[in-house]
């Protein structure tokens, strides 16, 4: 994340962003992405699941956009390998010119925990992304909401979610930018390969467009995006999980809600694709008690989840009569140091 390397780096991106609750991946995030892509085949025989994946669910927030997509680009590059007849030039083609067959599902049931940690990392005047920022120094109680609490906070928080199309267009403005990012070269003539505190001015104007959805796609630069030309389902318009409760600052999301809301997704995808490989990607919280909900056992069993982990569920019924967890929080995509390089070209 790149709100988490400025922080690192002694800034704060929050400041910088029209929208401080939504940071994205660095280069470096998106690797780790595309190699979990990568080891998905090795996992799906090893565990002897459904071959291919059929669907990919993603939070609507940036980031779990980002590592969809490139979880998809990972996998179908694993895929493409297989495939002897393919030309230099499909291999090396940019992924956003790049046919990708299995698109990104925006569903809202997959988003962040919206508690009082999630909105205190963003929305309070010196917020640094920092979970649950300075819960004790700043004691809800003494806050002012109408000068230290981010307007956008005090909105119902379904409000900060944008259309399918306005996700798509930001995934672009951001795709660009790291296709530029990963292409350009350093003083010395050597490419660049991260995205940190540097280039904060370019993330910025990732954010700055205007959405039109009557535009044409090859016409404007503020315009709706034609499916050939983004991971992102767009005709996925009504997920499963629609949120209606108007969280917000100070009416914030509870532990069981966020749990239920979770389960019954994942349930709901047994149910409706009992034979198949589904993928779907959300945050730390909500994947660490996912596995609860799923398996009845504490999460201190296996730790937060991290990173770009990977947690397999199976089921025969399905989920009738339950999941059983074949993988939990499993890193080792990330020890294959050969896998993730993501191609790209001017």
């Amino acid at each position: 994340r790149l709100d988490y390397v400025c922080r690192s780096a002694g800034k704060n991106w929050i400041p910088t962003s029209s929208q401080p609750w939504n940071p994205p991946l660095t280069v470096h995030g998106l690797q780790q992405a595309h190699s979990l892509g990568e080891k998905l085949h090795e996992h799906i025989q090893t565990f002897d699941l459904p071959q291919d994946i059929s669907h990919v669910y993603s939070s609507p927030l940036l980031r779990c956009v980002q590592t969809s997509a490139e979880i998809v680009r990972g996998y179908e590059k694993g895929l493409t390998k297989e495939d002897t007849t393919r030309d230099e030039e499909k291999e090396t083609m940019s992924d956003s010119k790049r046919n990708i067959t299995t698109k990104v599902k925006v569903e809202h049931g997959l988003v962040e925990s919206m508690n009082e940690d999630w909105f205190r990392s963003w929305c309070l005047k010196a917020s640094d992304s920092t979970w649950g920022f300075k819960k004790k120094q700043i004691p809800i109680e003494t806050i002012d909401e109408e000068l230290d609490v981010h307007p956008k906070a005090k909105e119902p928080v379904q409000n900060l979610f944008q259309s399918v199309n306005g996700i798509a267009k930001l995934h672009r403005q951001h795709n660009d930018l790291f296709e530029k990012i990963m292409t350009a070269k350093n003083g010395d003539g050597i490419p660049s390969s991260s995205c940190t505190s540097s280039c904060l001015e370019d993330v910025a104007k990732a954010y700055e467009f205007e959405f039109d959805e009557s535009a044409d796609d090859t016409t404007s630069n503020n315009s709706i995006i034609h499916q050939d030309h983004t991971v992102v389902d767009l005709s996925y318009t009504q997920p499963f999980h629609t949120i209606e409760n108007n969280y917000q600052w100070n009416s914030f999301e509870t532990r069981t809600d966020q749990c239920n809301r979770m389960a019954n997704l994942v349930q709901k995808l047994a149910q409706d694709y009992p034979d198949q490989t589904v993928v779907v990607v959300s945050h730390g919280g909500p994947v660490t008690h996912l596995f609860e909900c799923l398996t009845d056992k504490t999460w201190k069993e296996h730790g937060m989840s991290k990173y770009t982990c990977c947690s397999i569920y199976v089921h025969e019924d399905g989920g009738k009569s339950g999941f059983q967890n074949v993988l939990v929080n499993d890193t080792s995509h990330l020890e294959d140091k050969s896998a993730g390089a993501i191609e790209y070209v001017t």
